[in-house]
């Protein structure tokens, strides 16, 4: 089996290929940090490129394309942050210590602590970020759309849907 050599893609591919990376790297690292954080949320950019050059380099240059690339993002971010995600939330939520209990201040747990954590876990995993990105780290829908490169107006019509699922699943729940 040959070793695909990535000197033998055209210069034209080439050029085409760091013209995806510099347009596409900032909105990669946007949407990978938003849900997994920095550390982890480079590593994951650092996956989806690995990805894109893997691909380059065995003459799949034609399924580089801006979509492929977010895909790809997306399913690293999946892998790499299920039960990260999961844990985070609910230690926000709550300002939870997880090695002590309750962060100082909180003598009980709320009784409906419950319930929430398993409605995050039930809803999207989508609506559990907008919801953790708006409600517990305080970010505006503004601050939300320029993260994750969407507009305004998309990530508020995002957030009304994840709050319906919230309350829906909620109630589901607490009945």
């Amino acid at each position: 089996m040959t070793t695909p050599n990535p000197g033998a893609r055209s210069a034209s591919d080439r050029a085409a290929f760091e013209k995806l990376y510099v347009e596409m790297a900032p909105k990669v690292y946007r949407y990978c940090t938003a849900r997994l954080g920095i550390a982890d949320g480079e590593d994951a950019m650092a996956e989806t490129f690995h990805a894109a050059v893997a691909a380059f380099n065995s003459g799949r240059v034609d399924e580089l394309t801006p979509g492929w690339l977010i895909g790809v993002a997306r399913h690293k971010v999946i892998d790499r942050g299920r039960a990260l995600e999961k844990r985070r939330s609910v230690a926000h939520l709550f300002l939870v210590d997880e090695s002590r209990g309750l962060a100082p201040g909180f003598e009980t747990a709320d009784p409906r602590r419950e319930w929430v954590e398993a409605t995050l876990e039930k809803i999207k995993p989508r609506h559990r970020m907008l919801l953790v990105m708006h409600y517990v780290e305080g970010m505006p829908a503004e601050l939300i759309a320029d993260t994750l490169d969407a507009s305004r107006s998309s990530i508020e019509s995002a957030l009304a849907r994840a709050r319906r699922s919230f309350r829906r699943t909620y109630s589901e729940l607490a009945a």
